[in-house]
């Protein structure tokens, strides 16, 4: 963002930081949606800019930054107030780059003060931008007394670009918690080119005391990843000043995804935040969802926007399925909603045989889920000169591939990806990468692929071939 300089900063109340006011009732930032069967707020090739403004005055800019060779397919802009539960048509009505806007209100049931409002912007961002090929300024003429700030989400397309869901949830986030989970139309892939997970956050009246991306403690949010944490810090008026009018930060345009690089400090430097993150060490190779959950622990500012992206096919949903609670507004609580019906817990595979054309030969019984029972895995190979016995699986993720039947039984999946650990040649700690399908009777479609490594890490076994024996998926 780009501001324009204050004539003069009004002075900083006791009230910024110390204002709390009880929680109301669950609330929490909905998935943005253009048509109400669409599995995300955008499926496709392409990616997002957001960028945030707090100023003092008028004039400023907030700014979108858009590959060239892309389209604008979707602009919103937003705007953060505080000390005022029912914004008027005045305080809501914004000269966008010249031309008056009029927000709409989005739903807040968290802090009674603050609030927040979207206008549709596409035409007017899509304009300007055009093919894209680098940053556009777009001015802010209006700055009503009670607004915090700004910020402009722009979706774009772009076919040179990897398919990716983005997901943008806004409104009054719940101080206690929200969560957002992608699932994935197949085992997550990290290793396509161009891979990344980005996730940007919107905060107003967010104060810290100290200017810049530096986590001053006071006003904070948490980030977590699959209840990995993921920052301990967010908040401030990165994109604003310290008063109550400029409380804003948004992460995107300008800012860096390297921080924080201490997720749980909540004091500078490890715990510096721009409120841009990268997810993509959180995520696991394979896994068929990830939930992204933020909280206010300190109950006194709001996260009113929140911006993820992952290089994938999914649907996204923000409905908690076991709290009794209508999370998505869509009239179903937990079991009834359709967003909480998977496919069946599915049972174990079976099976071995030799693979491909090597001497390498496999044996197994290992469970879709680690803790449901005790799974077992051998391999050996070079005439029994190498011999790999699992002692743990650490990961099982299985999935239904819709290319292949696994006939009868009928199960629920017919591929099998997992890791784990074990002994290579009676030495502990070698590790396992492996997937194995069954594509029906009798078994000369099925596939293994079987990483091996030792305990130093060596790659001692990778092969990958049909089977001359069987594996069976069972319910």
């Amino acid at each position: 963002m780009n501001a324009p300089k204050a004539l003069f900063i009004v002075t900083v109340f006791a009230l910024i930081g110390l204002f709390i006011v009880p929680s109301r009732a669950n609330a929490d930032l909905q998935l943005l949606k253009p048509l109400p069967s669409d599995p995300a707020t955008f499926v496709g090739t392409g990616g997002y800019s957001a960028d945030g403004l707090g100023q003092d005055g008028t004039g400023g800019t907030v700014q979108a930054e858009i590959p060239a060779g892309s389209t604008v397919v979707q602009a919103y802009l937003y705007a953060s107030y505080f000390f005022n539960e029912a914004p008027s048509l005045a305080d809501l009505t914004l000269n966008f780059d010249g031309t008056d806007v009029v927000l709409t209100q989005v739903p807040n049931e968290s802090l009674a003060f603050l609030t927040a409002a979207r206008a549709d912007v596409t035409t007017q961002v899509a304009t300007k931008v055009g093919g894209g090929g680098g940053i556009t300024d777009f001015a802010i003429n209006t700055d009503p007394p009670s607004m915090d700030g700004v910020a402009l989400v722009v979706i774009y397309s772009n076919p040179s670009l990897p398919v990716t869901t983005i997901a943008v949830l806004d409104g009054g986030a719940s101080q206690a918690g929200d969560t957002a989970t992608f699932t994935f139309a197949a085992p997550l892939d990290k290793t396509v080119p161009g891979f990344s997970a980005i996730m940007s956050l919107g905060i107003g009246f967010g104060y810290q005391g100290v200017d810049g991306h530096v986590c001053g403690g006071g006003q904070f949010s948490t980030v977590d990843v699959n209840g990995t944490r993921l920052a301990s810090c967010a908040g401030n008026y990165d994109d604003g000043f310290a008063a109550n009018g400029g409380l804003i930060t948004v992460g995107g345009v300008g800012d860096s995804i390297l921080n924080p690089t201490d997720p749980n400090a909540t004091t500078s430097p490890g715990g510096d935040d721009d409120e841009l993150y990268n997810l993509e060490p959180l995520l696991v190779q394979g896994a068929p969802s990830v939930t992204v959950a933020t909280a206010n622990p300190s109950a006194d500012d709001i996260i009113f926007l929140a911006v993820i992206a992952i290089t994938a096919e999914a649907s996204v949903t923000t409905e908690i399925c076991d709290d009794g609670i209508d999370n998505d507004g869509d009239g179903f609580i937990d079991g009834d909603d359709s967003d909480c019906v998977g496919p069946p817990a599915p049972g174990t595979m079976t099976g071995g045989g030799v693979i491909g054309n090597k001497l390498a030969t496999h044996g197994f019984t290992i469970w879709c889920d680690p803790t449901a029972g005790t799974s077992s895995l051998q391999v050996n190979w070079n005439k029994g000169k190498g011999r790999f016995h699992l002692t743990s699986l650490d990961t099982a993720v299985c999935t239904d591939d819709g290319t292949i039947d696994p006939g009868t039984p009928l199960a629920d999946f017919d591929t099998f990806t997992g890791t784990g650990t074990g002994r290579y040649n009676n030495v502990p700690g070698a590790t396992i990468e492996f997937t194995f399908t069954d594509a029906g009777e009798p078994g000369r479609d099925d596939i293994s692929r079987i990483l091996i490594k030792n305990a130093g890490g060596v790659t001692v076994l990778e092969i990958e071939g049909t089977v001359k024996g069987n594996h069976q998926a069972h319910p």
